[in-house]
Formats: C-alpha cells, sequence, structure tokens
C-alpha cells in the first residue's frame, strides 16, 4: 500500500517516538505502514484502503511490419507475445485502491487505456491520474485527493510476430517473446 509521503512521516514519528526500539530497515517497514494504516490514530480514524480488480480486453487491426508503441502505466508489468494473427490485442488487468466505492468508480472511468492509430503505426496509451494534462481535458472537478491514490496496470498483449515494438513504461517488469521485430524499451 503507498501513503503519502509527509502523512507517513508524520505516523511514523509518533510510533517510533512512542516504541523503545527503532524500526529495522526493509521487509518489517512495509508491514509496520500496513499495521499503522489500518489502525486508529488518538484524533482519527484511518480506514484502510479498499482494492477494486478490473479486467478489459481490446483488439485492434493491424498490418504485419508496423509498429506498436506502449505508453504505460506508472507502476505494472508489460508482457509482449508474438502471434500469427494480424490484429493488436489488449489484455488489461487494472487494480485500483481508493477509501469508498464511490472512489473506486470515478477512478475506474479514467485509469485505464486506448487504442490510438495510423497507418502502419498502433499506440497503446495509458490513460489516468497520472497525466495531469488528460486529467483536465476528461474530468471536470475530480477530486484532487483521489489523484495520488495507488493503482498499477498489468499488459498482457500480442502482436503479429514480425512487428517492431517500443515500449515507455513506469516500475515493473518487462517481458518478450516471439517478436521478431525490432525491439526498444
Amino acid at each position: 500500500m503507498r501513503l503519502v509521503p509527509w502523512f507517513l512521516l508524520l505516523i511514523a514519528s509518533c510510533v517510533l517516538g512512542s516504541m523503545a526500539q527503532p524500526l529495522s530497515a526493509g521487509l518489517h517497514d512495509r508491514t509496520v505502514a500496513r499495521t499503522i494504516a489500518a489502525s486508529p490514530t488518538s484524533q482519527n480514524t484511518v480506514s484502510p484502503l479498499l482494492t477494486q480488480k478490473i479486467s478489459r480486453r481490446a483488439t485492434q487491426r493491424f498490418g504485419y511490419g508496423g509498429t506498436v508503441t506502449v505508453v504505460g502505466a506508472p507502476h505494472g508489468s508489460i508482457v509482449v507475445e508474438g502471434w500469427p494473427r494480424n490484429e493488436v490485442e489488449v489484455a488489461a488487468e487494472i487494480e485500483l485502491q481508493a477509501a469508498t466505492e464511490e472512489d473506486l468508480k470515478r477512478l475506474a472511468a479514467v485509469n485505464g487505456f486506448v487504442f490510438d492509430e495510423d497507418l502502419n503505426h498502433v499506440r497503446i496509451l495509458t490513460t489516468g491520474t497520472h497525466d495531469p494534462t488528460f486529467m483536465r481535458r476528461a474530468t471536470k472537478n475530480f477530486p484532487k485527493r483521489l489523484l495520488r491514490l495507488p493503482w498499477k496496470i498489468d499488459y498482457r498483449i500480442r502482436v503479429p510476430g514480425a512487428s517492431d515494438v517500443e515500449i515507455d513504461a513506469g516500475r515493473g517488469p518487462i517481458r518478450f517473446s516471439g517478436v521478431e521485430g525490432a525491439l526498444r524499451g
């Protein structure tokens, strides 16, 4: 779970001040952050974030020998596989986190992906709260408290085997198989 940095520092300083031993670095930090986020504080109660997973699949016709560009999410994996069809298929697992069901619905409306196609070029563009330009154009009065909530997209993309692939991604593993064209990351 990802928390706002200033909030995490405030809680950590309160907890560390009251503990006899300091926290050790590494794995324990994550466990403590989850426990702190779910436990009540003296002035208010911090509730754990709800998680929603959405599966989305889309297909776009595409000729052999063209270029597929993927602009990935800030977090998530990308798997690109070559196949014998003349189309690009995208299967995405979108994971959203928010405090309420209503907030999850608002995030689901903006976090996703779209196709942008030219004659011999298909772009798979990730849309969402990470892109301020998109948010200004696509949404009006979107709550600012939702802009920093954690989310990710795991892509599984099938492309014609003789295609060039360009990837611009955030954090997460990238894997290729069965693609004979140029690969750029």
